[in-house]
């Protein structure tokens, strides 16, 4: 357990918040904005913290560990037609967008990579959704304000900068790349150039009193005014389609999530994705590992950014991360140093004795319905890896727990 919920143990939530580390500050003046937001960040790790452990169960979620192993795009890419390979080890991810339209001079127009932490969490959405319900169809929801609820976010606002705007673009992105997965070991291809759902355009076409079979661009891709005689009527589409093969090879390399450390960490896609990769590589850790360079975990999450500039990758980028999701995971147990990063033995994101029955294919939820998932849900993978460490983290939580009760 890291050293934010041993000191919220011993002093209390509120107490604990006034505990800034030394290394935190060092350097910064009282009252300075550095200082300020030193403070901030603080105090928002001690809330995630103490929220998490305050917690008597965790809801779970999934993702292939592909996912966990290899990261989107943070930023919008700056060529949307160019194709982005990503690796980890013996695992490969290739990416390649496909066009949605083509200019007056018929040249193609493509949507673009996804990129983001609302792509993650999409993704994270509709993989959970398959797994719980054991079924490669996903529901969505009655309309676009209820399924955007779904992924965390609770004020939704419109127009250029909103949140339906930017998770509507994101959709899109998905739905528009052919996804190619390969494990070197045997150079077998897992989904070979194509799209992970079908049906993820959100709107589909309607003629007067019809709705179509195809689905086509969003509303959103519509950048330019349409004459009245040409406009079309779209339905929202309520229910999408993961491809076989990515769901059949999802089943058996699933990766167990905490939905309440991802809620928490919506904000920023590095801290996800170091979320992500933790929750697949601690699992199999029984014993200290060779410290992992700032450089080697530049290389792996972002080898296309911050070369020859690993100070400023480790300072602002990787380890507040690092930090952030120490906080939402009680049981990661590493160590960071100058070095760089060291793995330690560590319990599951959530503990593998919660216990719950799959549910059959869902019809829709009814509206206004915040999430489709259910009761706490007990994977066999995770209930195989049941070890010490998680014995000892739930030990370790009751002991929080009960000294925090007396007065």
């Amino acid at each position: 357990m890291a050293e934010i919920h041993d000191l919220i143990k011993r002093l209390g939530q509120e107490e604990a918040r006034l505990a800034i580390p030394t290394e935190m500050t060092a350097g910064l003046k009282s009252g300075s904005k550095q200082m300020i937001l030193a403070q901030a960040d603080w105090s928002r790790r001690i809330d995630w913290a103490a929220d998490i452990l305050d917690r008597e169960q965790l809801r779970r979620n999934w993702l292939h560990s592909g996912f966990c192993l290899t990261a989107l795009p943070h930023t919008k890419p700056m060529d949307d037609s160019k194709a982005q390979s990503l690796r980890n080890g013996d695992f490969a991810l290739i990416l390649t967008p496909k066009p949605i339209d083509a200019d007056e001079e018929g040249g193609a127009i493509y949507a673009g990579l996804p990129y983001g932490p609302k792509a993650r969490l999409i993704l994270v959405y509709i993989q959970t959704f398959a797994i719980r319900n054991q079924t490669r169809r996903i529901v969505l929801g009655d309309n676009m304000t209820s399924w955007i609820r779904k992924l965390g976010f609770n004020n939704i606002t419109g127009g250029d900068r909103g949140v339906i705007t930017a998770v509507n673009e994101q959709a899109r992105r998905i739905s528009r790349t052919e996804f190619t997965m390969i494990w070197d070991k045997d150079r077998r291809r897992i989904l070979t150039d194509q799209a992970l759902v079908t049906g993820l355009d959100l709107f589909a076409e309607q003629d007067a009193g019809e709705v179509p079979p195809a689905q086509l661009s969003f509303l959103s891709g519509i950048d330019h005014p349409i004459e009245p005689s040409r406009r079309r009527r779209y339905k929202w589409v309520r229910e999408i389609e993961l491809a076989d093969a990515f769901y059949q090879h999802l089943r058996d390399h699933k990766v167990v999530l905490a939905e309440e450390a991802i809620a928490k960490l919506k904000g920023s896609s590095w801290a996800l994705d170091v979320y992500l990769w933790l929750s697949y590589r601690l699992r199999s850790v029984d014993r200290r590992t060779p410290t992992i360079s700032w450089e080697q975990l530049r290389l792996q999450f972002s080898p296309r950014a911050y070369q020859n500039n690993t100070h400023v990758f480790r300072s602002k980028i990787f380890e507040p991360a690092l930090r952030d999701v120490q906080a939402v995971y009680p049981g990661a147990n590493f160590e960071i140093s100058d070095r760089g990063l060291t793995l330690l033995p560590s319990a599951l994101p959530i503990p593998s004795n919660q216990h719950q029955i799959l549910m059959p294919v869902p019809v829709a939820p009814e509206p206004g319905t915040q999430s489709p998932y259910g009761p706490i849900i007990s994977n066999r993978q995770s209930r195989e890896r049941d070890s010490a460490n998680d014995r000892v983290a739930e030990e370790a939580i009751k002991c929080i727990r009960a000294r925090r009760a007396k007065p």
